[in-house]
């Protein structure tokens, strides 16, 4: 057996591992995301998009400013979110991309305005390509209110760490 052989065997291996690792993934809400910070009792430090969908899924058809027109989501609503995973007195969330690009809400902002973290867009589950595994969807947004003006920069997508303070 020659080198090109060997070495064209073991990629060919390795895509086939990796591309059947992520679509069981994919399929079965495998997909983790850290948890850090005030966490509740009891809680691991990372959450499968299966556990947060087991809080129970909201379902809205919304606005989104980075997409053509509006859409159905599902998620989890923060709140309910917050309550379940965050420790005693959470005051704030920041929510982390995959490229370290972040945002915060405080307990003010999602007790005020609608704050979801999707994990289904249209009835299916969203993948790293399709901008998930988890992203924010503000419910109720209204492009001429100021509130939902100020947040823009808050429609975080590709999710991947959540820290409660």
């Amino acid at each position: 057996m020659n080198f090109r052989t060997l070495a064209a065997g073991l990629v060919s291996t390795l895509l086939i591992a990796v591309f059947s690792t992520s679509a069981v993934m994919a399929q079965e809400g495998g997909r983790k995301i850290k948890l850090s910070g005030n966490v509740a009792e009891g809680i691991m430090p990372r959450v499968s998009i299966d556990e947060i969908e087991a809080l129970g899924l909201t379902h809205v058809y919304s606005d989104n400013p980075y997409e053509d027109g509006a859409m159905n989501y599902s998620g989890v609503m923060l709140d309910v979110f917050v309550e379940a995973f965050g420790g005693e007195n959470v005051q704030k969330v920041i929510g982390t991309a995959i490229d370290d690009y972040s945002a915060e809400w405080t307990r003010e902002e999602w007790e005020t305005l609608p704050v979801m973290l999707v994990t289904q867009v249209e009835g299916e589950r969203i993948s790293f390509a399709q901008r998930g595994p988890m992203r924010i969807v503000y419910t109720e947004f209204d492009p001429t209110v100021k509130a939902y003006q100020d947040v823009i920069a808050k429609w975080v997508w590709m999710i991947v760490s959540i820290e409660f303070e």
